[in-house]
């Protein structure tokens, strides 16, 4: 259960940390620039201000309908997280299960998975090399996206505000890693993402797997058909925040574990620590 959950997890750690950069508020532009500078807009700002989004925790809601092999509704499974951080980085802590309070033996995985999170964050400051078997933290920086080309196909006003509108592509004229799993999730990887013109946050993004992509050699996973999207929210105060996702899984796991699921994802109740 644990690589399944693993494995499914990693997914959305993708979506909510490589594409979204969130929380925070910017200045102004007027002419309309190109993928690549709006990119790197976003990477400036992410940057400056990546203390200031471990300010803020929220909750997590998510829906996750598992499928029969042809694809009908077969369990709803609903799961609460808290989102808190920890020695300096945010970790979601599952508090709730089908409207209910963990029973005794969840919590105790619960416990387990937070056990592993505290060590490595140990470990990390410590300077130990942490597997990424144990955790897996990517950020919005230049190594996840230079392996992008990115092209501004025009602008849509959303929530009444301006947004470039930007394609998603892997570069073929790059050599890619592909050590690791996010690799070669992130190398699948094909999609749309519509940029707020003022404060360039993602409002929107929309991705897919272009083929199909193995965990672990295949011997943890692999996803045939993964389709995504993502929405963030602009507040009255100017801080973005994220609002909801999406996300279709279609594979295997472990053991060859069919993995048919939807799943949807809302944020609630933010509040600024600290």
């Amino acid at each position: 259960m644990q690589s399944f959950d693993r494995s499914v997890a990693l997914c959305w750690l993708i979506v909510c940390t490589v594409l979204i950069p969130g929380l925070l508020s910017a200045g102004s532009d007027e002419k309309t620039l190109s993928g690549q500078e709006i990119v790197d807009r976003m990477l400036k700002r992410a940057e400056a201000n990546k203390k200031k989004a471990l300010q803020y925790t929220y909750k997590q809601i998510m829906e996750i309908e598992k499928l029969d092999k042809s694809g009908k509704l077969d369990e709803l499974e609903t799961r609460v997280y808290e989102a808190v951080i920890i020695d300096g980085e945010r970790y979601e802590r599952l508090i709730e299960k089908n409207d209910s309070p963990l029973n005794a033996e969840e919590q105790e995985e619960e416990q387990e998975r937070e056990a592993k999170f505290r060590k490595r964050q140990k470990d990390k400051k410590a300077g130990k090399e942490v597997a990424e078997e144990d955790g897996m933290s990517l950020e919005f920086n230049r190594d996840n996206t230079d392996r992008f080309i990115f092209e501004t196909i025009g602008k849509e006003t959303i929530a009444g505000r301006p947004a470039y509108v930007v394609t998603i592509r892997i570069d073929p004229t790059k050599k890619l890693p592909e050590e690791k799993d996010t690799d070669r999730f992130l190398n699948a990887l094909e999609g749309k993402m519509w940029v707020d013109a003022a404060d360039f946050e993602i409002v929107r993004v929309k991705a897919r797997l272009t083929r199909t992509v193995r965990f672990g050699l295949g011997l943890l996973a692999y996803f045939k058909k993964v389709v995504f999207s993502f929405e963030q929210r602009r507040s009255t105060s100017g801080a973005w925040y994220p609002a909801s996702g999406r996300v279709y899984i279609w594979g295997r796991s472990l053991i060859f574990k069919p993995i048919r699921q939807r799943q949807k994802i809302t944020f609630a109740d933010f509040k600024k620590v600290g």
